[in-house]
């Protein structure tokens, strides 16, 4: 069985196991050793080897990655060569490059341009309308803010409005008060700065040269339209000339020319009569009776509506037209419809201004009222209108209406069945004058659909109240 022994080492070497036997080495042998002898055999042809096309380096060197690729190679080589040379060539490269680029785009007239245009010293910050060309369709706001101001002030500014009254007769005092009224109102509802009023009187020439030194002082207050109330040719004549060389937008209230200004307010009230008229006919139907009361002193001016309405009703063969009340003359409401229904049956009622609530209210005590009611309407009668209609209006009746001492009942009056058209109370031609010069001043434009040829604007009632709005009305006036 072999034995392993490890063989001695040398100090600091580690030696490896050798493997000993017990066999002994054998001799060399003496015998001759046996020779090997070429005998060439029957020759053979060697197979032909086939030509190779080009392959290789050569072959890609002729394409165009291999000419890149061997461009790159001399490249790379020239800048190890090189190197000093080609780090400067690139450097001065980038900085012919930034150079281009800086007076391309950053360099104009002789100046740097990147920080932005310069302000010229005299121009005010941000847009201006030489340069804008959209500055009209910019908000109070955004103006504001283009110009530097404050958009509250600009909100704040009001318009002021010249009045000039002419020679003042009976006719005209209604007119009058509700211009006084319009005024009071717009002052309420602060849609002006100032209404200055001037007057003048036939018989005190004087009073002709206020109103001509008046036009001068709204001139300088920059006054922008102003109201003219003048029947007089020459003293209308004169304002209107100075209003217009003063570029003032002019309102005429029944102008006794037809020019000299932007709009003629006529008051025409035969729209509306021939409307009531219109009313009373439809709404009713067989033989009917038409009561009238009406207002024919001077200063009430309903002439042309009565006419008219009269005109109208005359078309309708079933309508008859009772004796009017005339409360103008003197004669009361109350002993004018006795009187009336003394005659006949009342199917239809015609009230001219201020008298509908009265005539209304004595109807409902008679507990007597008509099948079509129709005229002007204030708030008093819109209110008595209103309660009519809904809750019934409570009134006290004798049990013996013959006997003075008999006892009274309370009954409820209601309207229902009875048709209403009427016209709310009107501001007046004047009145409505001061609203177009009010509109005029502040830069609207007159729509010239609703004007005639003459620039002319007819004031009438052809706008009604009726059952079907009712409510809207009394919300308003409550």
């Amino acid at each position: 069985m072999p034995r392993y022994t490890k063989k001695p080492t040398k100090p600091g070497i580690s030696g490896r196991p050798v493997k000993r036997t017990s066999s002994t080495r054998r001799p060399l042998s003496s015998a001759p050793k046996k020779q090997s002898v070429y005998s060439p055999g029957p020759t053979t042809k060697a197979p032909s080897r086939k030509k190779l096309t080009a392959r290789g380096s050569y072959a890609r060197a002729n394409t165009l990655s291999g000419k890149l690729n061997l461009w790159f190679k001399v490249l790379r080589a020239l800048s190890i060569k090189y190197r000093g040379w080609f780090i400067s060539g690139l450097i001065a490269l980038g900085v012919l490059i930034m150079t281009l680029v800086f007076f391309l785009f950053f360099f104009k007239d002789g100046k740097v341009t990147f920080g932005g245009p310069e302000p010229s010293p005299t121009a005010s910050s941000g847009l201006t309308e030489a340069d804008d060309p959209f500055l009209s369709s910019y908000t109070a706001e955004e103006l504001a803010g283009l110009e530097g101001t404050d958009s509250e002030l600009l909100e704040d500014e009001k318009e002021a409005i010249g009045v000039f009254i002419g020679s003042v007769d009976a006719s005209d005092e209604l007119m009058l008060r509700k211009l006084d009224d319009a005024i009071d109102s717009e002052y309420a509802n602060n849609t002006v700065s100032g209404i200055y009023k001037y007057y003048s009187n036939s018989d005190t020439p004087g009073d002709f040269n206020a109103q001509i030194q008046g036009i001068r002082s709204l001139a300088n207050k920059d006054v922008k339209s102003v109201v003219i109330c003048i029947k007089d040719v020459d003293e209308y004549t004169a304002i209107v000339k100075m209003a217009k060389s003063a570029n003032m937008n002019v309102v005429a209230v029944d102008a006794p020319t037809d020019y000299g200004y932007d709009i003629n307010i006529m008051t025409d009230d035969n729209d509306f009569g021939v409307s009531v008229g219109d009313y009373i006919g439809n709404n009713l139907s067989g033989r009917s009776n038409v009561a009238e009361f009406i207002n024919t002193s001077e200063d009430a001016d309903n002439s042309t509506r009565l006419t008219a309405l009269n005109a109208e009703l005359a078309k309708y063969s079933s309508l008859n037209i009772l004796s009017a009340v005339d409360v103008g003359s003197g004669k009361s409401i109350s002993s004018g419809m006795s009187n009336l229904l003394d005659q006949a049956t009342i199917e239809a009622i015609y009230t001219d201004y201020g008298l509908a609530a009265d005539v209304l209210n004595d109807c409902i005590e008679r507990q007597s009222l008509p099948k079509v009611f129709v005229g002007d309407a204030t708030a008093k009668f819109i209110k008595l209108w209103y309660t009519l209609m809904t809750d019934g209006v409570e009134i006290e009746v004798k049990v013996d209406p013959e006997d003075r001492d008999s006892e009274t009942i309370k009954k409820t009056v209601s309207g229902e069945g009875m048709q209403v058209y009427v016209r709310p109370t009107p501001e007046g031609a004047a009145a409505t004058a001061l609203k177009f010069a009010i509109r005029l001043a502040e830069g609207k434009t007159l729509k010239t659909d609703m004007l005639t040829e003459n620039k002319v604007f007819f004031y009438t009632g052809n706008g009604a109240v009726t059952n079907a709005v009712l409510t809207y009305y009394y919300n308003l006036v409550k």
